[in-house]
């Protein structure tokens, strides 16, 4: 949403979480969701072959402000099946009429469909939990990443850790640098703010400075990493 708010041209975010992902509910507040006509990349790709506009397209598409959206699937079994190719063919038609896709992957590097997503991103970001836990669920990320053929990736990877559970005053932030040092190209601290970590609807106008502030800083660093 903040990417959206400074880029020129609108991006589209695709959510592709195998884990009922919730990436639409976010941005719009799932009641409005559920009063649109809640199409998913499920009606996408089943008929993606009759797709050749933005105007079709723009049928399977959801939008906050100027981001727009296509949103997952809620039934697991379905999301989950989603294959590296089906991906690729969703990416190819996006494509076609944004510079710009962003994709939520959910928490896994090794469902169905993360092959395709690994070999058509530019970039990565990380999302981890703020403390030195999570700071090591990162590094084994990056580390798998690297050892599976995606070195460039994990090399330009942008982590971003995030205080949800206000514990940052207790967590040795030393120690979090120290485990993800040298690994990726930046490292992005987001405060904690209820804004986002009640787990409803986000509103960027909502957020304190400070949060604003680290997401302004995320919109950078990936636009940074476009090849």
């Amino acid at each position: 949403m903040t990417l959206a708010e400074y880029r020129g041209d609108a991006p589209c975010a695709i959510d592709a979480n195998p884990d009922s992902g919730d990436l639409v509910e976010r941005a719009l507040g799932e009641g409005i969701y559920q009063q649109s006509s809640p199409r998913t990349i499920t009606d996408l790709l089943r008929n993606i072959e009759s797709i050749d506009s933005l105007t079709g397209l723009a049928r399977y598409m959801h939008h906050a402000g100027r981001l727009h959206l296509i949103a997952g699937e809620q039934d697991p079994e379905v999301s989950d099946s989603l294959t590296a190719e089906e991906y690729l063919r969703i990416r190819k038609l996006i494509a076609a009429y944004y510079s710009v896709a962003l994709t939520d992957c959910g928490t896994g590097v090794t469902h169905n469909a993360m092959s395709g997503i690994l070999q058509s991103a530019d970039n990565l970001v990380i999302a981890a939990g703020y403390a030195v836990s999570g700071a090591k669920r990162a590094r084994s990320t990056l580390q798998w990443l690297a050892s599976h053929g995606y070195e460039d990736l994990a090399r330009n990877a942008v982590v971003v850790i995030t205080d949800k559970d206000e514990v940052s005053s207790r967590v040795d932030k030393d120690a979090i640098d120290e485990h993800l040092a040298g690994i990726c190209r930046e490292l992005i601290a987001v405060p904690h703010d209820r804004g986002v970590a009640d787990g409803d609807l986000v509103s960027l106008d909502r957020l304190r400075p400070e949060t604003r502030r680290a997401y302004k800083e995320i919109a950078a660093a990936i636009v940074d990493g476009y090849r």
